[in-house]
């Protein structure tokens, strides 16, 4: 088997506090850097990740998220969660599970955009949060 056909990433599962399994790409790189954390716009997905992660791994571990309700993720059955600040806990959970105290935030526009996601998580976790 040639290495093109081996998959460049894994598909892996996390549980968040609520239940809900939620679902992203991990692309290997150097565990000696902050990894790259992709966050999809509203209806989008990790796959809209994919040829930027190709580019960055293996210099970097990118992983790429998917919110609830999006893709391989669990839809939560409680529509008053689809909030930015749910999205927030989501993302510190991802960060908390894998034992990353931090990342570099990529993201495509979701309203409040990319850098909502980036207050949001700064407000609930001022100490993990940098400029």
């Amino acid at each position: 088997m040639t290495e093109a056909l081996w998959p460049r990433y894994a598909d892996r599962y996390f549980t968040v506090n609520d239940g809900l399994k939620l679902h992203y790409r991990d692309y290997p790189g150097d565990a000696g850097k902050p990894p790259l954390l992709c966050l999809p716009g509203l209806t989008r997905n990790s796959r809209d990740f994919a040829d930027f992660a190709e580019r960055h791994a293996p210099r970097f571990r990118v992983l790429a998220l998917e919110f609830r309700g999006r893709a391989m993720s669990d839809y939560d059955p409680v529509p008053a969660r689809y909030i930015p600040p749910t999205y927030a806990f989501d993302v510190i959970e991802l960060l908390d599970q894998l034992a990353l105290p931090e990342a570099i935030f990529v993201g495509t526009s979701l309203r409040p955009g990319y850098h909502g996601h980036r207050r949001n998580c700064a407000a609930a976790y001022p100490r993990r949060h940098s400029q």
